[in-house]
Parts: C-alpha cells; structure tokens; sequence
C-alpha cells in the first residue's frame, strides 16, 4: 500500500501490473491477508 492505493507488482521486476484505491479493495483485511500468504509461499 501506498499513498491510499494498493500497487499489485512481481519482485524482481519494474513496473506495476495493477492498482486500485485502497477503498475500491471490498475486503481489505482479507486482501492483506492473502497477499502475505503469497509472498511467504503459502
């Protein structure tokens, strides 16, 4: 999150693949949740 908006990008990699304001993300707590999911490799 950044500045009121969520930036969806790979690591490693320049660019930005999407982003959404934070109040556009339905469930934030559950999008924050899968997002650290991810990046543990869970």
């Amino acid at each position: 999150m950044e500045r009121g908006f969520v930036k969806v990008t790979e690591r490693g990699r320049r660019g930005t693949w999407a982003t959404a304001g934070i109040s556009a993300v339905p469930n934030l707590t559950a999008f924050l949740h899968l997002v650290r999911e991810a990046q543990a490799g869970g």
